[in-house]
């Protein structure tokens, strides 16, 4: 298991008395998977990245002593600059406005698709993802990288060690800078960061942001989602037995067994944990649902692969709704319903 729970003994007798109250973080050890979700995956967060990073060298000219940058927070001027767009503070409901309709639309988003959200956009998933990627490049597979934490002190372990650590704080030094570039001339912020001319502002706000990505998206990672991020906590309200979300098809894989085991290997889940080492928060999907999935689908790529191989059907782990599989169980056609009153509402 990838979290280690601990019991503490209340002295009062009660309902609570043993009850797990606390779980212990153990290190996740992502496996690598390729799949259709990866590779969705990867390029929402691809595109991510390249607006993030370019957007603020983007230039657009304006009239008169106006800054030449398309997008830019000018906090002298006191204005939100987008292209053509020019939003002053007393024109704040715009943002207002922007924030109700993000928030709406997320609503409306999570109780038709679940937390895809949290498993395709988010910038904490995007980054860890990155981060992910990067200590995956340098130090291997994640049988490789549980072994290597054993003996991190050793001249073929510790190099690697270094070299991850120093990108991870090459991409969060990336990362602090280009926020700053948003709300100064990006070319000129550049130029005055390297020759050691920018305000204390500006290398208080890349380091304090530096910092808060290489700890977020290097070592807390999953538990900013499962225990920093309210919308974890809230989602269960904005979806029903009607949203598609990552389901496990119980009356296809039940009893789990290995072929040619003494367990009826007509069921097709052989309980090879492939669906649980590739997940990102470290969750068994066959489970059921839990408040910590983000959607992300990558079970479901492990788990087709798996199937593949073995020459059964594919979808064992797959984008369901609840009520479609309690409707296939019983015989049933499936459908998807995307207006319906929790939508509409």
């Amino acid at each position: 298991m990838v979290e280690k729970k601990i019991k503490v003994e209340i002295e009062e007798s009660g309902d609570l008395a043993g009850e797990i109250i606390f779980e212990k973080r153990s290190k996740i050890y992502q496996a690598k998977v390729s799949g259709t979700f990866r590779k969705l995956k990867t390029i929402v967060s691809y595109l991510f990245l390249l607006a993030f990073f370019a957007m603020p060298f983007l230039r657009y000219e304006r009239a008169g002593d106006m800054p030449d940058q398309a997008v830019m927070v000018d906090l002298t001027l006191r204005k939100f600059f987008f292209f053509a767009i020019e939003i002053w503070p007393q024109e704040a409901y715009y943002f207002i406005g922007l924030l109700v309709f993000s928030a709406i639309f997320l609503f409306f988003i999570t109780s038709l698709f679940g937390r895809v959200w949290c498993g395709y956009a988010c910038p904490q998933t995007i980054f860890s993802d990155l981060f992910y990627r990067v200590e995956e490049f340098v130090e291997g597979s994640y049988q490789k990288r549980q072994r290597q934490d054993k003996k991190v002190f050793t001249r073929k372990v510790l190099p690697k060690k270094i070299l991850k650590h120093s990108i991870w704080l090459a991409l969060s030094l990336l990362t602090g800078a280009t926020v700053t570039f948003y709300f100064a001339d990006a070319y000129k912020t550049v130029s005055n960061i390297i020759t050691l001319q920018a305000s204390y502002s500006v290398y208080f706000w890349t380091l304090f942001l530096t910092a808060t990505t290489y700890i977020f998206a290097g070592f807390a990672r999953e538990y900013i989602c499962i225990y920093a991020c309210p919308y974890a906590r809230f989602q269960g309200a904005m979806m029903d037995a009607d949203s598609l979300v990552v389901t496990y098809d119980e009356v296809r894989g039940e009893p789990r067994g290995k072929q040619n085991s003494h367990i009826d290997t007509e069921s097709d889940c052989v309980d090879c944990y492939r669906c649980v080492v590739v997940c990102p928060v470290g969750i068994d999907i066959r489970d059921g649902q839990q408040y910590q999935c983000i959607n992300c689908g990558l079970c479901v790529d492990a788990c087709n692969d798996i199937m593949t191989k073995l020459k059964k059907p594919d979808n064992l782990i797959r984008y369901d709704t609840l009520r479609n599989l309690n409707r296939e169980a019983k015989g049933l056609s499936s459908n998807f319903k995307i207006l319906r009153p929790r939508t509409i509402i």
